[in-house]
């Protein structure tokens, strides 16, 4: 056994992400209940044996068909297959050959093929060749010598098989890296003729259908999207297959089907009637004559096998979980079940425990731990779950990852000894904690050399040192932690693994580093809190920062020498030690500690109920001296002053009353008052045995992902109604906050008791993890866990569901490896490069790093196919790596210490800076100017002023100071910044405020409750007075000895002590419609006093309104009429949210009222009720659209739901385009909640619809938001893109085009000296596979047309009139000046010649040499490699009329040199914000894009393109279009922007529909010729001038005539 190795730990063969996207359907649909889980780590466990059996005999008496008639397999096919094999071509094993059509296509690459079939006469008939062996065997035990082929393939056969029985014997008999390929032919279509295509899916779907197919054949209907094979690299490819046959070769080849074979056992052949059916289709009797045009649709799938994961001489441990239906598990398994694991037939050489397990309504999911032996290969695991009593069987069965794909383990020894390799030199580094924090740890990274992949290591333990191992699976790459803190005397480090002596030098020796130290340390307390105290420390290392030191505190501020640390303590008081190397030790004695005094606590909680009408109410009255925060049930309340203060006591203390309601069937009510510390509070209602067990139950989930949009449909149930619900990323915690929804807002049919729920929610993608909370009015609350509704609904993910991360991770690194942040902070950009199979959406990763307050920057996939981080580094940072965290949907990813192992300096940010500042200003003194201030009589003027001095290493810019007293907690707050300072400067500085005039007199204290400061950099944090256990801005002041400034007022005449009330209180909207146009809540309300003083005019009362689900809506008030000083008239009013207070009514609380003698008082809800009976009823009185079903662009049907619709023909709906055109379609379906209209035109703007019921009662105005779907799956399965939420491809890597299945071309392209137009060549004419290629772009004219579109002005641009006058080229600063420029840019000006206004157009043509993202409008634009961008900038035009527009014509020519070529071109939208032009030839493409929009007079506003039929010519080797840029009336400048690239398709033109090949070529006018010939040649127009001058001369067509107009200005 190995030293220092304790295991070698082996995951389950799990397959990768590669294929785990096979399946994928890019459909947006909701998910059902039902839908199967397809969970990448997640096994199942199946107790059904295999049901298949051997194919026998099964096609023998059809072999002769077989031969005959079956369709052999296209040369493409095994070109794919020949592009993922290595060179090691010497054994190959076709399985189920049939008669060897496969095998003798394999035989002519390998050395030799044996092909087996468990069909004798299919071995009888099969096609005899030299290096073909046959044999008779079974496709699951064949018995063959394992590891001995390269190559194992199944032609239309795997579906036949034993799939986990077959899976087990390719992985014995496959060598490491062999290739097992299996492919199919789905259902053959017939393409030339719709009759005979209809007859022949009638024979398919009808005639044989299900009762005849057997139930394999449906997996080559879904062209084996079911077939999951475990193995780690996986891809799945789709090719045509375009045979033609005779009607003979058809029957024959049904003659082959199964299902024909089934069916004529118990019916009459239908060949028959078919062969009749067919000829009458092909009005034909020749049943030889090959006139069948067929298409069959070729799917492969081809896998690799990975090298074996292996151990040496130790056991391998595995964590699984699995998952089993299982009704009502809760009355069958005991929560200390015992599992009992099977490994084979040997269940002695395993152990398996539960650690864990998770039980719903319908599965049970265990949890467990695996240990095997040393040389265990592929074994697959049987398991059984008995009672705790270990004889009751619950279930039993093989465990699979999916359907017929067993999970399989493998623990073996290792081909050979990893050779143990130190990366860096042997370095070991130092933990810096992060970049705000020092850091006490120690770092290498070591590389197992070997074959094998994935090697696992655990801990090693030496003497006195432990080497935790943190592995960052790729390339065996392992960071090991050294577990010790700094000790003296250890000159290495040294441990062994596999049986190699390691040594790392321990560069932070004591004898290495010589320094002087000096630590300073004072503690302060966190006053407010039992046992918080906090350290600040003065330290001094002569070596600087990174010396080692046991110091592993916050970061303050200073430089790497001479700084200052802080430490927490959560123990009080107590001592303090700091080791440094070759140093000194540093003991620092205990801290001053603060008692908390009792006051800091809520005190006197206590509870009052009440009944009104049919509400049951609450008050909640508790004392306290600080400010609170106060929620109930999870839902936090508004508690900013003066929320909640009824009264203030003679020693200063706030009485504190708040409202509620609650619902009898609750069992208690309950709540929390914090801070200082959390106070929870209970008042029993209910006993135990009376609360609601079936409550919140989730009856139905489904959901769509839309990009980055999530919708969900939900339906609850509850015996009393659901209150409000939570969506909980990543934890799933009761306290956190999450996505709430209130009932009322989403519910869209049913009601509160049993209703359907709708939201939407802006998530990362399909990974994200969620937890759901219920609510009900009982405030009972219903956790839906995240792996609830993943095993149940596959909804989300549970965190053992994520792809690999280590293994998908490509690559990592930064823009800039060095920066200067000494004097301010600077943006670069962070590059991450994921595996095509891990989750690409965008914002599915966050970059993050830690000061005082978490800096996140959202990522997005740029066109290199990487996660791009642009992110902004604070000024000031401490030198040294950038310590930043990647994390995938809000979960740990990967830090940058781990990163830096695997890709070394160029991921890694290198931050200079002279000094590091890490917090806003600190307060170094304050005091007022006196501490004791006598008052003689009213309006009495005193000059109150307080000075604070602040210091800031980076310069003080504001702070917020308010000043409460004892009596007055509105008090006063100023905002202090330079105009404030009076003496010393921004880094050191004394600042000065003066209180306004204090017109009435009360004994009370003046201290400051509330401080924020700021700094130049951004450093800001806050003090709230005996709240703050960290640091804040005073913390200065939190000793004994050093304690809070303060004042005193003392008043030398007497006022009569009285308490303002509220007289009389008239609602002025008692009744409101909160889904109305007119939600105004209205109260009116006289304050009286009976003092001498009066009633305060600066202390505002405040209304707040409130329903039932805690939501707060505050209102001041305004004062109305002033009777006298002790008789004011107030009035709220506010616009309530939108169906607020919906079904629970409105409470009215008002606080905030206060005398001139400081008496404050309020009211809460209930006592106002009590008092005036106040009540705002809520009602609905019309219909309420509150959101609707998804609709496309294309038109369709609309959905609306809502409350009030009535029944069918209450409303009469009313539809609003944005041209003012209005419809009136009448409803097919209208009910209470839900109203249906069949069709609605197609549109690709929003419009507007509303109800009017049979009450002429309107609706609110509601906005549908068309849809657009994408016109291709983006080649998503493959990795290539996604369909982004615009409705166009985001296309990854080097793919591009409308549907990212093409590549970038790199033509060469020249720009006009003359004109503002680029001639394009591309192609290699060596290879008679790709002709050459020319193309010819160019602006033609600047039409001004009407409202029909009539031509008013027609300006046809004179070539000889351009100016050329610019030429730019751009590059980086940091480029090689051997490289091309990424851009050069070429300007013209043309100026349109007009008696009343001259038209200047100025085009800019740029021509980009490699991928830059540039930015027009409001979007970012991906230019790619030798892409062509054009500019076109149109100053003021004199319109005829303002109702006229512009329209700017361009011209795009493609011609091949081959003319035995086809081509294609379409014009059609790429998204919501652009159309695209494409015109392809074979397999090269001229790909423009045209935007939407342009900036019209400053602004964006929509523009037009169109394209212009009437003057575009195509054929099948040259195609001409002409583009018509349609621009609003304006009155300054027009800009637009269009581009064009060349493409390389993976498609040839051919293969489209509509595409024009030689023999569809028809005669054309002259006209059409001479376009024709000018856009081929046109890169050489002035040679050619003459020759176009010539062709167009008699040419009659408008282009023609336009031509002659060109070339004779010419």
């Amino acid at each position: 056994m190995n030293s220092g190795v304790r295991r070698i730990i082996v995951q389950a063969t799990t397959h990768n992400n590669n294929y785990s996207s096979i399946g994928n359907n890019s459909k947006r649909y909701f998910y059902s209940s039902t839908k199967r889980v397809m969970a990448e780590t997640t096994a199942k466990l199946d107790s059904d044996k295999s049901n298949f059996k051997s194919l026998g005999d099964k096609f023998g008496k059809q072999s002769d068909s077989y031969r005959s008639f079956r369709p052999t397999y296209p040369d493409e096919l095994f070109d794919v297959l020949k592009d993922h094999l290595d060179e090691k071509r010497d054994l190959a094993l076709d399985v189920g050959c049939g008669n060897g059509q496969a095998a003798v296509k394999i035989a002519t690459f390998f050395k030799k093929v044996i092909a087996t079939d468990p069909s004798q006469g299919q071995l009888n008939n099969a096609i005899p060749a030299d290096n073909i062996e046959y044999r008779l065997l079974p496709a699951e035990d064949s018995g063959l010598p394992a590891q001995s082929f390269d190559l194992i393939t199944v032609a239309q056969a795997i579906h036949w098989f034993n799939l986990p029985s077959f899976f087990l014997e390719t992985k014995r008999l496959l060598r490491d890296d062999g290739v097992l390929s299996f492919w199919t032919y789905t259902t053959m279509e017939i393409t030339n003729n719709p009759l005979a295509q209809k007859i022949h899916r009638k024979y398919y779907d009808e005639d044989l259908g299900d009762k005849y197919w057997a139930k394999e054949r449906r997996l080559v209907d879904n062209s084996y999207i079911d077939i999951i094979p475990p193995y780690e690299n996986t891809i799945r490819k789709s090719l045509p297959y375009h045979k033609t046959m005779s009607i003979g070769t058809l029957l024959g080849y049904y003659s082959t089907w199964s299902g024909y074979q089934a069916y004529i056992k118990v019916n009459p052949d239908p060949l028959p009637r078919l062969k009749e059916e067919f000829c009458k289709a092909y009005n034909t009797t020749d049943l030889s004559a090959e006139i069948v045009e067929t298409n069959f649709p070729l799917t492969i799938i081809i896998c690799k096998k990975m090298l074996t994961q292996v151990s040496i001489d130790m056991p391998c441990s595995f964590m699984l979980d699995f998952s089993f239906p299982l009704k009502n598990p809760q009355g069958l398994i005991d929560p200390d079940m015992s599992p009992i694991c099977k490994i084979g037939n040997n269940p002695s050489v395993t152990v398996c425990s539960v650690f864990q397990r998770y039980v719903n309504e319908t599965n049970t999911v265990v949890w467990v731990t695996l240990s095997l032996p040393a040389n265990t290969y592929d074994q697959q695991m049987d398991i059984s779950i008995y009672k705790n009593d270990n004889t009751t069987l619950i279930k039993s069965g093989h465990i699979y990852y999916e359907k017929n794909v067993p999970m399989v383990f493998t623990c073996g020894l290792l081909k050979s000894v990893p050779t143990v390799k130190t990366l860096n030199g042997g370095k070991v580094y130092k933990y810096k904690g992060s970049a705000y924090y020092t850091g006490t740890g120690l770092y290498t990274f070591i590389q197992l050399e070997s074959t094998e992949k994935n090697i696992v290591i655990e801990t090693i333990s030496m003497p006195s040192i432990t080497y935790v191992p943190v592995i960052l699976y790729r390339d065996n790459i392992i960071r090991l932690d050294i577990g010790i803190r700094i000790q003296p005397s250890i000159p290495s480090f040294d441990f062994i693994l596999f049986n190699q002596n390691i040594t790392l030098e321990n560069i932070f020796a004591p004898e290495k580093i010589e320094q002087q130290v000096d630590i300073k340390g004072s503690f302060f307390d966190s006053p407010g809190y039992t046992n918080f105290s906090k350290v600040i420390l003065d330290v001094y290392f002569e070596k600087g920062l990174d010396s080692p030191t046991s110091l592993s505190s916050m970061l303050v501020h200073g430089n790497n020498t001479h700084f200052k640390v802080a430490d927490f303590f959560s123990y009080g008081y107590g001592s303090f030690f700091i080791t440094v190397n070759n140093g000194s030790s540093r003991t620092f004695g205990s801290s001053e500690y603060v008692p908390q005094s009792v006051s800091d606590k809520p005190q006197s909680v206590s509870f009052t109920k009440y009944f009104y009408q049919k509400y049951n109410l609450f008050d909640t009255s508790f004392n306290t001296n600080n400010s609170y925060s106060i929620d109930f049930w999870n839902s936090l309340m508004n508690s900013a002053y003066p929320f909640g203060i009824v009264n203030v006591l003679s020693n200063g203390t706030m009485v504190n009353k708040i409202s509620n309601f609650y619902n009898p069937s609750q069992i208690s009510i309950s709540g929390n008052i914090a801070p200082p510390f959390s106070s929870y509070f209970q008042l029993p209602i209910n006993s135990y045995e009376n609360q609601i067990t079936d409550f919140s139950i989730l009856k139905e989930f489904n959901f769509t992902w839309d990009g980055l949009i999530l919708r969900v449909r939900l339906r609850l149930t509850d015996p009393i109604g659901i209150s409000r619900y939570y969506f909980l990323p990543t934890s799933g915690r009761t306290g956190a906050r999450g996505y709430r929804y209130f009932s009322f807002e989403t519910l869209v049919s049913g009601t509160d008791k049993d209703g359907v729920y709708e939201t939407t929610m802006s998530l990362g993608n399909q990974y994200s993890m969620i937890s759901i909370i219920v609510f009900n009015k009982a405030q009972q609350q219903r956790s839906y866990p995240a792996d609830t509704l993943y095993y149940k609904y596959g909804f989300g993910a549970t965190s053992r569901v994520l792809p690999g991360v280590g293994i998908s991770i490509i690559d990592v690194y930064v823009k800039d490896q060095e920066i200067d942040v000494s004097d301010k902070a600077v943006k670069t950009s962070v590059y991450l490069k994921m595996a095509n199979s891990f989750p690409q959406a965008d914002k599915s990763f966050v970059l993050s790093f830690l000061p005082l307050k978490l800096i996140q920057f959202y990522s997005f996939v740029n066109n290199q196919g990487y996660h791009q981080f642009d992110i902004e580094i604070p000024a000031k940072v401490r030198s040294g790596f950038l310590q930043y965290n990647i994390m995938f949907n809000n979960r740990n990813f990967l830090d940058n210490i781990s990163i830096q192992g695997l890709f070394g300096v160029k991921s890694q940010i290198n931050v200079t800076s002279k000094e590091f500042d890490y917090i806003g200003p600190v307060v170094e003194s304050h005091q007022p100017a006196m501490t004791y201030y006598t008052m003689l009589y009213p309006n009495y003027e005193l000059y109150l002023t307080w000075v604070i001095r602040f210091s800031d290493l980076s310069g003080f810019k504001s702070a917020n100071v308010t000043f409460s007293t004892d009596f007055d907690r509105l008090g006063y707050s100023f905002n202090l910044n330079s105009s404030n300072l009076i003496s010393g400067d921004i880094y050191d500085g004394v600042y000065q405020l003066r209180f306004p005039l204090i017109s009435y007199c009360r004994e009370m204290n003046f201290y400051i409750s509330y401080l924020s400061t700021s700094d130049l950099i951004g450093n800001e944090w806050t003090y709230f007075r005996n709240t703050n256990y960290t640091l804040h801005p005073l913390y200065k002041y939190d000793t004994l000895s050093y304690p809070q400034p303060s004042f005193k007022l003392n008043c030398t005449y007497s006022t009569l002590d009285t308490t303002p009330s509220i007289q009389s209180l008239l609602i002025l909207s008692p009744t409101l419609d909160t889904f109305s146009n007119n939600r105004v809540a209205k109260a009116e309300f006289k304050v009286v006093d009976t003092g001498d003083v009066g009633i305060s005019l600066r202390h505002i009362p405040v209304c707040y309104f409130q329903t039932e689900d805690i939501q707060v809506v505050s209102v001041d008030s305004s004062i109305k009429t002033i009777e006298n000083i002790n008789s004011i008239t107030y009035e709220c009013s506010t616009t309530l949210p939108y169906g607020f207070g919906y079904r629970s009514n409105v409470l009215l609380s008002i606080y905030g009222i206060s005398n001139n003698y400081y008496n404050l008082v309020g009211y809460s809800a209930i006592d106002l009720q009590q008092k005036f009976g106040t009540f705002i009823n809520t009602t609905i009185n019309q219909p309420v659209i509150t959101s609707h079903s998804e609709f496309s662009y294309l038109g369709g049907k609309l959905v609306l739901d809502g409350y009030e619709f009535g029944n069918n023909g209450d409303n009469i709906v009313t539809i609003t385009f944005i041209n003012q055109t209005v419809l009136t379609p009448t409803p097919s379906s209208n009910s209470q909640n839900q109203l249906t209209i069949d069709y609605i035109g197609s549109t690709n703007n929003s419009f507007t619809i509303q109800l009017v019921n049979k009450n002429n009662r309107k609706s609110n105005l509601f906005t549908i938001n068309p849809t657009r779907v994408c016109i291709s799956d983006c080649g998503e399965s493959l990795g290539y893109g996604y369909c982004n939420s615009r409705g166009g491809c985001t296309c990854l890597g080097d793919r591009v085009g409308p549907d990212c299945m093409a590549l970038i071309d790199k033509p060469v392209i020249t720009p006009n000296p003359n004109i503002p137009s680029v001639n394009v060549s591309t192609g290699n004419s060596s290879n008679t596979e790709t002709p050459t290629f020319t193309s010819f772009i160019s602006v033609v004219s600047l039409r001004e047309l009407d409202l029909t579109g009539t031509i008013v002005n027609e300006y046809i641009f004179d070539n000889s009139k351009w100016i050329y006058y610019n030429q730019d080229t751009s590059s980086d600063s940091g480029s090689d000046s051997t490289s091309p420029p990424p851009m050069q840019a070429h300007s013209y000006l043309y100026t349109v010649n007009r008696p009343d206004v001259n038209t200047n157009i100025t085009s800019t043509i740029q021509v980009f040499s490699q991928s830059t993202n540039i930015t027009f409008g409001h979007q970012q634009l991906q230019m790619y490699p030798s892409s062509i961008k054009f500019t076109f900038n149109i100053s003021s035009y004199a319109f005829s009329k303002s109702t006229n527009s512009l329209q700017l014509v361009m011209l795009a020519t493609f011609k091949s040199k081959d003319t035995e070529v086809c081509s294609f071109t379409e014009f059609a939208p790429f998204s919501d914000t652009d159309e695209y032009l494409k015109i392809q030839i074979e397999d090269r493409s001229l790909f423009g894009r045209f935007i939407k929009y342009g900036i019209i007079d400053g602004r964006e506003q929509v523009v037009t393109n169109t394209f212009l039929k009437d003057l575009s010519v195509s054929k099948s080797d040259e195609s001409q279009s002409f583009i018509g840029l349609n621009i609003p009336y304006y009155t300054q400048h027009a800009l637009l922007d269009p581009d064009f690239s060349v493409l390389v398709d993976q498609n040839k033109a051919g293969d489209k529909e509509n595409s024009i090949c030689p023999s569809q070529n028809n005669g054309l006018s002259r006209g059409q010729i001479a376009g024709i010939v000018i856009g081929g040649v046109v890169f050489l127009f002035i040679v050619s001038a003459l020759v176009v001058y010539f062709l167009s001369k008699r040419g009659t067509s408008v282009l023609a005539i336009k031509l002659r107009r060109v070339v004779s200005k010419k």
